[in-house]
């Protein structure tokens, strides 16, 4: 059963990867997107968190999603500039 502790290195893979999303550092940030992905596979195959707790992981949860917007933002605006970027050296082989 996850219990609220069994959340927060969810929330510290989040908060680490909008510090990346920031830097621009793409590189670590695929690795840590990877660890955060596998922890929620296993967070989703336990049962039901104790009704306790499920207050305080509701927010954590919040907190979560807030740092997933953090770095969707980020790598939005990398996005285009370089799709652009690779398109236009392709082009020009």
């Amino acid at each position: 059963m996850p219990r609220l502790a069994d959340y927060q290195p969810l929330l510290e893979l989040s908060r680490a990867m909008v510090e990346q999303a920031k830097a621009c550092q793409w590189e670590a940030l695929s690795p840590l997107e990877d660890q955060r992905r596998a922890l929620i596979a296993q967070l989703s195959k336990q049962p039901v968190t104790p009704a306790n707790e499920s207050a305080a992981i509701r927010q954590l949860l919040e907190e979560i999603q807030a740092c997933d917007a953090q770095v969707r933002e980020h790598v939005e605006a990398w996005r285009e500039p370089v799709r652009r970027y690779i398109l236009r050296d392709h082009n020009t082989v």
